[in-house]
């Protein structure tokens, strides 16, 4: 039956979707191609700054803006403890990725724009932090999608 519930959890759940599978997949490619060289991995390092602020941030808004008129539909509140921990949890990651890893990313891009598209050697560990954030990021959000289908309380 299509009614608002429906509709807000379904934008929910592929919001979800997106922003986790992104993270997942984004964190695969980081890694191959900071093994595959500094050229490939300048163009990764230049290409996450965009997909943060253009994909992920607004993906990451619209599954919490959906998720809580979810909450209201199904006359839940934010006193759940499985709804407090995804809210926390989404709350670390989206503030990490949007004030640590866009950034840091961007300017990392320019850095390698300045390099003649590849890493610098001085920027290596800088990458490499990028990658040990995100690979943190993935962890907490499939921790989310699990606290979402338990609902451990």
């Amino acid at each position: 039956m299509l009614n608002a519930l429906t509709i807000y959890k379904s934008i929910h759940v592929l919001a979800a979707a997106i922003w986790v599978g992104s993270d997942v997949a984004l964190h695969v490619v980081g890694v191959r191609a900071r093994k595959a060289g500094a050229e490939l991995a300048g163009y990764f390092a230049r290409e996450i700054g965009f997909y943060g602020k253009f994909v992920l941030v607004p993906t990451s808004l619209l599954l919490i803006i959906l998720g809580f008129l979810t909450l209201d539909q199904e006359g839940l509140g934010v006193g759940e403890l499985w709804v407090t921990f995804g809210l926390i949890v989404w709350a670390a990651s989206f503030f990490i990725g949007a004030f640590y890893i866009g950034p840091t990313a961007d300017k990392l891009g320019k850095a390698i724009q300045e390099a003649g598209g590849t890493i610098p050697e001085s920027q290596t560990a800088v990458f490499d932090r990028l990658l040990l954030y995100a690979r943190i990021e993935v962890l907490f959000l499939m921790l989310i999608v699990v606290d979402m289908v338990v609902k451990p309380t």
